[in-house]
């Protein structure tokens, strides 16, 4: 947490350092150096985002939002999983059929992608929306 701090620090006062001189600048006329940002405001509004969102991980929105976002990439990965193993089975046709050697990586590989789809499928009494 201290060193995202720091560097949210750091990068607020280089933001306020690269508007303070554009353009054309007489060195009488440009604006003072801006100091940096005092770390415990810092901290403070970082701590304040956080707990905001685990606020909302923890409401049954966040949970239904991030429940239904895992479903979606263990869909993803299904079908890329069958969609590589529907490859290797087009090319294994060449008149004697597929070698199922060749398909049983492929098919392992369908099998874990089919269980996490149905592992992140969630019962919705557990989500109490």
């Amino acid at each position: 947490m201290r060193l995202w701090v720091q560097a949210a620090a750091e990068a607020a006062w280089r933001r306020g350092q690269d508007g303070a001189a554009q353009g054309v600048v007489w060195s009488a006329l440009h604006s003072p150096a801006l100091d940096p940002p005092v770390a415990s405001a810092v901290e403070t509004e970082a701590e304040a985002r956080l707990a905001l969102r685990r606020a909302w991980r923890a409401s049954p929105e966040g949970r239904l939002t991030l429940a239904l976002a895992d479903l979606q990439t263990a869909a993803r990965r299904l079908d890329q999983e069958a969609e590589r193993l529907r490859e290797a089975a087009a090319r294994g046709l060449g008149g004697g059929g597929p070698d199922l050697r060749s398909l049983a990586r492929p098919l392992s590989d369908l099998r874990k992608a089919a269980r996490a789809v149905r592992r992140s499928i969630v019962d919705p009494a557990r989500l109490r929306v």
